[in-house]
């Protein structure tokens, strides 16, 4: 094994390691519950065909 495995292996597990580490925190209540939050139920696709729309009438 050389040191370039070596390094980026030990990279890969730290930075799983700090990725579940702040995984197990959640937001508050307040940046939960917006009245602004995006409307992830459309596709990007049909969020640009209606804004194309728009500009053309």
């Amino acid at each position: 094994m050389d040191s370039n495995s070596l390094f980026f292996g030990l990279m890969i597990i730290g930075s799983l390691g700090v990725f579940f580490y702040f995984g197990k925190f959640r937001a508050s209540i307040k940046q939960r519950d917006r009245s602004n939050k995006i409307d992830w139920t459309q596709s990007l696709w049909s969020k640009i065909r209606s804004k194309k729309q728009e500009k053309d009438d």
